[in-house]
């Protein structure tokens, strides 16, 4: 390798060297600051992201204008304690105690990520809330079948909207798989934390942008956040999520990129290497740069040192932010070189190099052969950047076409692809819509953070998920902590139990009412009894007591005369009933009374009437009318039913068949 060569990466490295001891303290490592809360008596809220790439936290507390950052952390996994790791939730519990201290006052917010969960935008009729559950359950099925013992529905009512002249509701549904929840949930429980609520990441970011602190200019706009492996879209209207969709293209698909680049450039090293002879050793690299001679190399190094930012120089705006807590790759003797290995870069080494070159948008090399500009990681990424716009172009066509939606009118990109402008303006370019950086967090436009705000703008975007968390409430968002079914049902029952609180107040009430009047009477008959006893004591009697029994006697001779006139009368009011109840149809022919016999030791007598008549009737039908006249006997009340001693048909002048009949009627006096 020749000295102009060695002098231009030794500059490289040099600059390099001194960004990442500047950034050594930065949020990579240590990942933010923490104001000690223990004087805040309000109720503290922390987001957890649990991220591809690391653990971001973000604690916040209300304050009587906007909520105010008390810290944040961005911490990468250990090798043992990464997610689903037996260790990951000892690490969890760790990082939470040292940015919060105490967990008793904290409500922790978390989401949960699955390529299965679904988000779907319903409108459907107004209706009570215990019968909105229903509606929106056999919707979602009737559209999308799914298993209820593998899926978790849940939901909530955005607000109404009107359609076609009929007031709506407007519902976003969230099916997640029941496993995904339970792992997340299980971290949480393992590490002995606290979990208030789980979300889906595009319905916490809703809550974020109905928030004022977010203030966005147009009423339609859509996120897109890229991670390594995936990127999501989002689409908002009025700050109402209407659709996610998860595309399997991120940050790796880049990665690669730069893998095969640099994988190429190897070959052609080596090709070039084995032509000109190991006794002739040519520097493929130092082809490259064309040096003719070594004065004309040493004045194009000090060109090019000269075009490289210094750490004192500051962001006039036409640069891109740098990256201060991504340190970069260092020179290191044990690192393989081409002659030694023959082997090409890592996914690891290529993700550092396109994270380095996003954010600093200088040259990164680590050995000669990989060399890359930024303008040449640029030009290699963008065909991914173009598919990834194309895939955002689809969708929202399809809102637009298919749902019947507002035409977006703003994308707004997450994640670390989002603080380079050269890649925002390929957004641009295909969407024709502005591209902008979601940076929630920038002191520059949202004053009210202040200093509390990560330091550079790569360390915000990667906090734009947990501040959504840590904004979060159950009033507020989507928990799938607590389903909406599961609310209406405690609300029933709480309901229920309201009514029967209420029942037994208002029969205690009426209760006492009704023992207070009692109380009342009883003192008043009580003062009456009073008096009566007062004036029983002051009454004196005008009788004696053979006044009184002589009285009695008189009483009782009266009783049996009366008693005896009643008997001899019994016979006349036995035959003044006959004469009265007996119709026209039957002559009574005869009549004798028998003596009134006694019947036992009491003074009961028992009398009998025989009866000799004629029965007629016009219709022939003569026992029917007999009947009827002994029934009519027995009500009359003065005879038991009557007996017939005897009947016999006749022919009578002037009255043609007859029926006479002897009747025996008994009579106790």
């Amino acid at each position: 390798m020749s000295q102009a060569t060695e002098k231009l990466l030794h500059i490289i490295r040099s600059k390099g060297k001194e960004k990442s001891s500047a950034a050594h303290s930065s949020t990579r490592k240590v990942s933010g600051f923490r104001i000690p809360g223990p004087w805040s008596a309000k109720r503290r809220r922390l987001g957890v992201d649990i991220a591809p790439g690391g653990l971001r936290l973000m604690l916040v507390t209300d304050s009587e204008s906007a909520p105010k950052i008390l810290g944040f952390r961005d911490i990468p996994y250990p090798e043992k304690a990464k997610p689903g790791s037996a260790d990951f939730p000892a690490f969890l519990r760790d990082q939470v105690k040292s940015l919060c201290g105490r967990i008793g006052d904290l409500q922790i917010w978390s989401h949960v990520f699955s390529f299965r969960a679904q988000l779907q935008r319903l409108l459907v009729p107004k209706a009570p809330p215990w019968e909105l559950y229903d509606l929106v359950y056999w919707r979602v099925k009737r559209d999308n079948p799914f298993d209820d013992d593998e899926f978790l529905l849940d939901f909530k009512v955005q607000g109404q909207v009107t359609q076609q002249g009929a007031s709506m509701y407007s519902v976003i549904c969230c099916l997640v798989p029941r496993d995904e929840l339970d792992r997340t949930r299980s971290y949480f429980i393992e590490a002995g934390l606290p979990l208030a609520g789980l979300t889906t990441a595009s319905l916490a970011l809703q809550t974020m942008f109905r928030k004022p602190l977010l203030p966005v200019d147009s009423p339609h706009f859509a996120t897109l956040h890229v991670e390594r492996d995936w990127s999501r879209i989002d689409i908002f209207s009025e700050g109402n999520l209407l659709m996610s969709r998860m595309v399997k293209t991120g940050m790796t698909s880049m990665a690669e990129t730069l893998v095969r680049q640099c994988s190429n450039r190897l070959e052609d090293w080596q090709l070039a290497a084995s032509e000109h002879g190991e006794d002739s050793e040519v520097d493929f690299f130092e082809q490259g740069l064309l040096v003719q001679d070594e004065a004309a190399e040493i004045a194009e190094i000090e060109a090019i040192a000269a075009t490289l930012p210094g750490d004192d120089e500051k962001d006039d705006g036409s640069s891109l932010p740098k990256l201060a807590h991504v340190q970069p790759l260092e020179r290191r003797d044990d690192l393989p070189t081409t002659e030694q290995s023959g082997e090409t870069i890592s996914m690891d080494q290529a993700m550092d190099m396109l994270i380095r070159a996003l954010a600093s948008g200088s040259d990164v090399a680590s050995i000669p052969w990989e060399s890359l500009s930024d303008d040449q990681i640029f030009n290699l990424i963008t065909p991914v950047c173009e598919r990834l716009a194309k895939q955002v172009e689809r969708t929202i066509s399809y809102n637009t076409r298919e749902q019947n939606q507002e035409r977006v009118e703003l994308l707004m990109i997450s994640g670390d692809l989002s603080v380079n402008v050269r890649v925002r303006e390929v957004f641009w370019g295909i969407l024709g819509m502005p591209a902008i950086a979601l940076d929630p967090l920038d002191p520059d436009q949202h004053t009210k953070w202040g200093p509390t705000s990560p330091p550079t703008q790569m360390d915000r975007v990667r906090q734009n998920l947990s501040l959504a968390l840590a904004l979060c409430t159950s009033s507020n968002c989507l928990n799938l902590q607590k389903t909406f079914h599961q609310i209406e049902e405690a609300r029933s029952v709480q309901r229920v139990n309201l009514g029967i609180y209420g029942l037994t107040i208002l029969a205690l009430l009426v209760m006492s009412l009704f023992y207070g009047m009692e109380h009342s009477s009883i003192n008043e008959r009580s003062n009456t009894l009073a008096q009566l006893d007062t004036r029983l004591a002051a009454f004196q009697p005008q009788v004696d007591e053979a006044m009184l029994m002589d009285l009695a006697t008189r009483i009782g001779k009266e009783h049996a005369r009366l008693g005896a006139l009643s008997a001899s009368m019994h016979p006349v009011a036995m035959l003044g009933e006959i004469s009265r109840v007996t119709p026209d149809t039957i002559h009574l022919l005869n009549l004798r009374l028998s003596p009134a016999i006694r019947t036992g030791d009491d003074d009961t007598k028992k009398a009998e009437i025989i009866l000799e008549a004629l029965v007629t009737d016009p219709s022939g039908n003569l026992d029917s009318a007999l009947t009827g006249y002994m029934f009519v006997l027995r009500r009359a009340g003065l005879f038991a039913m009557p007996v017939v001693q005897s009947q016999e048909r006749e022919q009578r002048p002037g009255l043609g068949e007859v029926l006479r009949v002897v009747l025996l009627l008994d009579s106790s006096v």
